[in-house]
């Protein structure tokens, strides 16, 4: 062998040895949508591509309903996140694991209305963490509303229990109907 051919296998070994991989996991589909629903990779933050029913949906990507216009997103365990017009959610870490009931997600919805609505892995308190400006919602067998405004952010539980901490508070909310409002007047 060459030298020449020999010097271009090590160059490409150290590149391919080299190079991040970026290849994305699929964690969940868009399950419905109406209206102008579009997906923003974390990689290109510049990019928007127009969403549609099926497209898979992966971790650090960003979802975006504008006016009139609604998403909903089916990850792996059936947990479903809904979002209204205007509204954004990333998904930042979803972890399934080996008997699909055992995993963690976590979660940020930045702005507008959202639901959500539990699935397999969020039987264990602690498992799922919710993000909302100012707050973490930590969730156990779970479906919740909320309204994420420019000066506060309003939590209604329809089932199971909720626990939202912030600025070291924590507050416990278990009945449904009852919410909490976060920030404002």
């Amino acid at each position: 062998m060459n030298f020449k051919c020999l010097s271009l296998i090590v160059i490409f070994c150290f590149h391919f040895l080299l190079t991040p991989l970026h290849a994305a996991s699929k964690i969940g589909v868009i399950a419905a949508l109406q209206g102008n629903v579009s997906i923003q990779s974390d990689i290109t933050k510049d990019k928007k591509t127009p969403g549609k029913v099926g497209d898979p949906i992966n971790e650090n990507q960003m979802v975006i309903t504008e006016d009139n216009s609604k998403a909903q997103i089916l990850l792996k365990d059936q947990t479903t996140l809904s979002i209204g017009p205007n509204s954004e959610v990333v998904i930042d870490q979803f972890v399934l694991g080996a008997g699909s009931d055992k995993g963690t997600l976590s979660a940020s919805f930045k702005k507008g209305l959202f639901k959500y609505t539990s699935g397999k892995i969020a039987t264990d308190r602690g498992n799922v963490k919710i993000n909302v400006p100012n707050t973490v919602i930590t969730v156990r067998g779970t479906e919740f509303l909320g309204n994420i405004k420019t000066d506060k952010t309003s939590v209604v539980l329809l089932s199971g229990a909720i626990s939202l901490t912030s600025l070291n508070r924590v507050q416990e909310v278990v009945r449904s109907g009852f919410g909490v409002t976060i920030g404002g007047p």
